[in-house]
């Protein structure tokens, strides 16, 4: 099989029209991106621990898979993608480029970049192989910073939690969401379970805090992740 990497046209970043508050001569700061991945089955949705720590200006808790697009280009993504199929799914390497052609055998408005660190992150936070299929909105949280949430499905892999940054995966009732949950995260899931359509109650344990800092979700330094 050929090392080439071939990405389907309607995976291309889309073009972006400027909105109605873009003046020109305006100059806009840099918009930095973060996905999160809603991944909901038989009333159960994915959830990881972030580690918390010195290194982040997030606590300890729960939340979406996901992480930041800054800094990764579409070439450095495909490429760690490869490399994490056999470390975190156990994919035989020869495979890896079968696998992966699956998981783009998609039609979708989604940009690229946002696409493939949903797969990414999908990867090492819960060893799943994640398809991103549905963009289902966007959160500014920052006048420089937008959170994309999207609807995944699962097409293979077994959940582990193996990730340097997260040290635990599991499925949560969305009836009985754990106790930690981020604020922020249990908004996003509320929001899309509405936009799903799916006749699920979203409700929740106490939470960490009722206010959460304002950097939560503004990972621009943990674009690594």
């Amino acid at each position: 099989m050929s090392s080439t990497i071939v990405v389907p046209d309607c995976l291309k970043t889309a073009t972006i029209i400027p909105g109605p508050n873009e003046r020109e001569g305006v100059q806009k700061p840099e918009m930095h991106k973060t996905v999160r991945l809603v991944v909901i089955e038989e009333g159960k949705v994915l959830l990881v621990h972030e580690r918390g720590g010195e290194f982040t200006v997030k606590p300890a808790g729960w939340g979406l898979p996901g992480g930041g697009v800054d800094g990764k280009t579409e070439q450095d993504l495909v490429g760690t993608i490869l490399k994490f199929l056999p470390i975190y799914c156990r994919v035989p390497v020869g495979k890896t480029e079968e696998v992966f052609a699956d998981i783009m055998n998609i039609s979708t408005a989604m940009e690229l970049p946002v696409f493939l660190v949903g797969v990414k992150e999908g990867i090492e936070e819960t060893g799943l192989i994640i398809r991103p299929e549905r963009k289902l909105f966007e959160k500014k949280d920052a006048p420089d910073h937008v959170v994309v949430v999207v609807n995944g499905k699962i097409l293979g892999g077994e959940l582990s939690t193996r990730s340097t940054e997260t040290d635990d995966c599991r499925w949560f009732s969305l009836s009985a969401l754990p106790a930690g949950l981020y604020v922020s995260h249990f908004s996003m899931i509320k929001r899309s379970v509405n936009i799903l359509g799916l006749d699920y109650e979203v409700s929740r344990e106490v939470l960490i805090q009722e206010r959460e800092p304002v950097q939560e979700e503004k990972e621009k330094g943990d674009s690594n992740g």
